[in-house]
């Protein structure tokens, strides 16, 4: 038996496997309870993001993409916010 691998929310996180042994004569029996517990302790590695530069007229080239991230619990939400525009000149 494994842990749960399927998905799960929330940042520590246990499952318990409990074994039960029973006399087929007796019927009398006993049980064992075994606790795992696994939390999330990789923060998330973004891929494909630009480094920036001069976008010419085409501001939102890079905002509309979708862009991944994940850590060891499988895909991250990536949200992008943009800063204050900075005009230099005209």
């Amino acid at each position: 038996m494994y842990p749960n691998t399927g998905m799960w929310h929330g940042c520590n996180n246990s499952q318990d496997f409990v074994y039960t042994a029973t006399d087929a004569c007796s019927g009398l029996t006993s049980t064992s309870t075994s606790t795992y517990t696994w939390q999330v302790v990789t923060a998330p590695v973004l891929a494909g993001v630009p480094t920036g530069g001069p976008l010419g007229c085409n501001l939102y080239q890079h905002v509309q993409k979708v862009y991944l991230a994940s850590n060891e619990c499988g895909s991250v939400a990536v949200t992008c916010t943009p800063g204050t525009v900075v005009v230099n000149g005209c």
